[in-house]
Parts: C-alpha cells; sequence; structure tokens
C-alpha cells in the first residue's frame, strides 16, 4: 500500500509539469514585502453574505473582513472578541458586554444595533434560518440591548454553550441588511483587512489593512490566489509565488517536508467515519447493532494509519481528545475478525451467509475514497460484501443536506468546529434532527439533557456518558482525529491558527 501512495505522489509531481506553467499565470508575481499571500482551494461566491459556505477556504476570506462576538483562540479556549465579558443573568438569558473601541472599515462606530440586526436577520428570516448559522441562533427567542454596550440573548430554553455557539457568528453592520445585494460587492467588516478588488480577472482578491480595526494584522497586505489544485498550490509555494497554504494534501506531507517548507499540523475538532444510515433503511443488516459492532471489530486501523503516512489518531468515539466532553475511558474498537465473525453468527449471519452493503464515499475526498478500498478488503475477510457508491463533493453534499442517501453507509466527519463542544457531533446521533441517519431513543435522554444543563460537571457527565453510549451502540465506523496541514515558506514561522484558519492579527512576516 506504500508503494500505492509512492506512485500517487509521483503522479502529482509529475503532473506539475503540466499544470504549473498555466497556474504561474494566476498567481500574483510581487516582491515580498508587507503583504501575505495565500493559495487557496476556492475563493466563496461572496464576500459580502458570509452565511452562503461554511467551507474552509471561505472562512479564509471571511475572518479576515469580520468579527465575531466570541472566539476560539489559538489555545483551542474561548475568549473575548468583540464581546469582552458575558455572563448568565438568568436561566434564559445571557447578557454579553461589546466593546466601546471598534469601527468598521468605512469609519462608523461598532455598537449593539450591528449585533441585535445581524442576529434578527438569521433568526426572522428563511434565508438566515436555511444557513448553517442559522442553527447557531434556533435557541434564541429575542436580542435587545441595555444601552451602545450591553447585549442580551434571551432563548427558548436553557442553553449552556451560547457564548460558544456565537463564536461562529460574524457581525455586520445594521444597514448591510437593507441591501444585502448591494453589499455583497461592497462588504464591511471590523476585522483587520478591507477588500480592495474581488475576483479580478485572474481570479485573486486583494485586501488592505484596515487602520480602523481594533486588532491590526502585523502586515499591510493580504492576497488570496485560489487553485484547486493541490500540487501547483505547493508548487506556488516552493517558487516563492505565494506564502501560505492552510490545507496541503496529506499524501504531499513527506515530499513537502523533503522540499524544506514549513509544515504546521492543525487540529479540526473533528472525527472521521463511515457513518451507518439505519432511519428508512430498516431493512438492512446495519439494524442490528451487532452487525455495526462486527464491522467495527473487522476494521484494521493500523492499515488505515499507514495510508496517511501514521498521520491520524486513531478514534471511538465522536469527540477528538481536545474537545469538552471527550471521554477517555472510550477506546477505539480492537481489531478481531473472530469477535467480528461471532458477532454475525448471533445476528444470524454466519460467515458462509454474505452480507452485501452499499457505501456512498466522496471522490472529493481522497484519503476517504482510499480508507474506503481498503475497507472494503477488511470486511470481505468476515463475509461483509461492501458495493462502493462514488460520488462528487457537490452531490454527497445535496445528498447530505436533504438526509436522501441510499446506500447503508457514507463518509462522514463529526464536526466539533466552530465552537469545539462534544453536543455538536451528537446532533447526528440525535432523532431531533431533521430527517436523521441514525435514530437511537436510548440516547436521547443524554443529548437532551446535555442541552440544556447549566451545571457545568453534570453536563460533562451527560456528554461523557453518551460518548459511552455511542461506542456501545456503534451509528459509525470511528476512524481517526481530522488532521490538516498548513504550508508556508520561510517568509512566516510558527504559522498561528484559530481552529483552522490563519490568526492574521498575530502573523509577522520575516
Amino acid at each position: 500500500m506504500r508503494s500505492v501512495f509512492r506512485s500517487v505522489n509521483l503522479i502529482y509531481f509529475l503532473s506539475y509539469f503540466f499544470l504549473f506553467s498555466s497556474f504561474q499565470h494566476n498567481v500574483l508575481a510581487t516582491t515580498p514585502g508587507g503583504e501575505l499571500r495565500i493559495v487557496s482551494q476556492h475563493a466563496p461566491r461572496s464576500l459580502g453574505i458570509p452565511y452562503t459556505s461554511n467551507g474552509r477556504p471561505s472562512m479564509y476570506y471571511w475572518r479576515a473582513i469580520y468579527d465575531t462576538l466570541t472566539e476560539i483562540d489559538i489555545n483551542d479556549q474561548l475568549s473575548s472578541s468583540l464581546a469582552v465579558s458575558w455572563r448568565l443573568k438568568s436561566p434564559l438569558v445571557w447578557e454579553f458586554k461589546i466593546r466601546d473601541d471598534v469601527f468598521f472599515s468605512n469609519g462608523n462606530k461598532f455598537n449593539s444595533d450591528s449585533v441585535i440586526a445581524t442576529f434578527n436577520w438569521l433568526i426572522d428570516t428563511l434565508e438566515g434560518q436555511s444557513t448553517l448559522w442559522g442553527r447557531e441562533v434556533r435557541t434564541i427567542e429575542r436580542v435587545y440591548s441595555d444601552g451602545d454596550n450591553i447585549v442580551l440573548f434571551k432563548t427558548k430554553r436553557p442553553d449552556p454553550i451560547l457564548p460558544k455557539r456565537l463564536s461562529g457568528v460574524f457581525i455586520l453592520p445594521a444597514n448591510a441588511f437593507n441591501d444585502l445585494n448591494k453589499f455583497s460587492f461592497s462588504p464591511i467588516g471590523t476585522g483587520p483587512f478591507f477588500v480592495e478588488a474581488w475576483r479580478d480577472r485572474r481570479g485573486r482578491t486583494s485586501m488592505s489593512s484596515s487602520n480602523k480595526s481594533w486588532r491590526p494584522a502585523g502586515f499591510n497586505k493580504l492576497i488570496f490566489i485560489p487553485s484547486a489544485n493541490d500540487v501547483s498550490r505547493v508548487q506556488a509555494l516552493l517558487s516563492n509565488q505565494a506564502d501560505l497554504d492552510p490545507n496541503v494534501a496529506i499524501e504531499l506531507l513527506p515530499d513537502i517536508i523533503n522540499q524544506g517548507l514549513e509544515v504546521t499540523k492543525i487540529r479540526m475538532g473533528a472525527v472521521q467515519s463511515f457513518m451507518f444510515r439505519t432511519v428508512g433503511n430498516e431493512n438492512s443488516p446495519v439494524n442490528n447493532v451487532k452487525v455495526r459492532q462486527a464491522i467495527n471489530y473487522a476494521v484494521r486501523k493500523d492499515l488505515l494509519s499507514e495510508l496517511i503516512s501514521n498521520q491520524g489518531e486513531p478514534s471511538g468515539q465522536s469527540a477528538p481528545s481536545f474537545v469538552y466532553g471527550y471521554n477517555p475511558d472510550v477506546l477505539p474498537y480492537p481489531y478481531d475478525p473472530d469477535k467480528a465473525k461471532q458477532l454475525l453468527e448471533e445476528a444470524g449471519y454466519p460467515i458462509n451467509n454474505q452480507i452485501t452493503l452499499t457505501l456512498t464515499v466522496s471522490t472529493s475526498e481522497l484519503t476517504m475514497s482510499l480508507f474506503a478500498q481498503r475497507i472494503v478488503q477488511d470486511l470481505a475477510e468476515v463475509g461483509i460484501n461492501i458495493k462502493l457508491i462514488p460520488t462528487s463533493g457537490i452531490q454527497w453534499l445535496q445528498m447530505y443536506n436533504n438526509s436522501t442517501f441510499k446506500s447503508d453507509l457514507f463518509n462522514l466527519s463529526w464536526n466539533s468546529s466552530p465552537f469545539l463542544d462534544s453536543s455538536r457531533p451528537l446532533e447526528y446521533t440525535s432523532c431531533l434532527r431533521y430527517k436523521p441517519f441514525f435514530c437511537d431513543k436510548a440516547i436521547m435522554p443524554l443529548i437532551e439533557g446535555a442541552q440544556t444543563e447549566l451545571d457545568d460537571r453534570k453536563r460533562l457527565n451527560l456528554l461523557q456518558s453518551a460518548q459511552e453510549m455511542i461506542n456501545e451502540r456503534a451509528p459509525a465506523i470511528f476512524l481517526f482525529e481530522y488532521i490538516i496541514y498548513a504550508a508556508s515558506n520561510k517568509r512566516i514561522k510558527n504559522v498561528p491558527f484559530r481552529l483552522t484558519v490563519p490568526a492574521y492579527d498575530l502573523i509577522k512576516l520575516h
């Protein structure tokens, strides 16, 4: 299998000779100075409405322009941003004190009006509710102020993690919502940069540092250069056409390190898996818990780890090890094919009565595609035949959003972002989810309790108990904690990241 990866790498780098010449026409050839040049996989559809996508490349743009009330800092802790402090005023009311020294890039003062307008749009409009950010505000009943610098959130039920939720909601100026189409082409935020040119004829976006920002960056200009090709982005770093690629292909890591680029490991706050679909699939063998457990025992995670150069940390639960609610006593299923065969026989599927299952895998996720091929081999050894159903990334997303998967399994990242709380991935196993994939009512008291419990100790116990039960009920083949890598040239040392986004105000250029 290692030889397969060497071949893949060779193909990638041979393809460079065909791709790089064209890529050079799309990068900004400038003299290194007070600018940071980032190569990203794509550009967002709009810079003025930062609720249209949650893709990482879009976040690179939006975090440069906008701020949130709270944020997850570079130490993975909840910290202040536009809000300097917050407190639980009553079981249903959170009070936030916001900064009084913040200005938008156009010179207008930031105050509570912009906070209220942003959340009202998300809560009250169909467009706002349909965004992925809509779920961060679903517990909010009313947002109101007590002066220019105090904002209160009244919730429909106790919401112990509201301050965490708000770390993912960008604050726009109040008048932006008068004409969002116009605002899309003239975005204004409180972040360290403002937009000079968006997607010029070469597809580049240029931003300049804002002298109005309350947290200015350590450089003057930010250039985004979109390139979907993994190899082209790396070669742009090597040729000094760019400074930073926040998400390099893990298969290219050995070559990147050998070429002398700086590599930064970034923990995503997510766990990669193959999820079982039991709802609407009641006649499938995967509805039997012993079958799901057997499949977990049959998968060799050590061989899977080799596919990603042993960069992944095996997991047996939905929460990564650094996320609140992680249970250190819940371990991954060990490789035990005999145990797998025993469980299958107990479930009524002896080795000579082969099971056939279908697995949907996104072709945009190379790593998961390779995992799927390896799992096919593992499961064949215990009498389970897997039929792979490759699908494009766009098709996969549509099926996920609409809950229209027809297969028995599909690839899924159990994401604790943006606020690093294990309650987020628990939603995947919640019967409360719109058109759930997996519904086990036995887990629901723990999930519902964690959603409303204000006592931190009791809430932690609920979350950890839920992880224990989820491991036992096996709603997925949990694989590895999701890790990505950033690569940079020598102009940047020890690139700081807030989750998966560069911390622009902390980056220093040589």
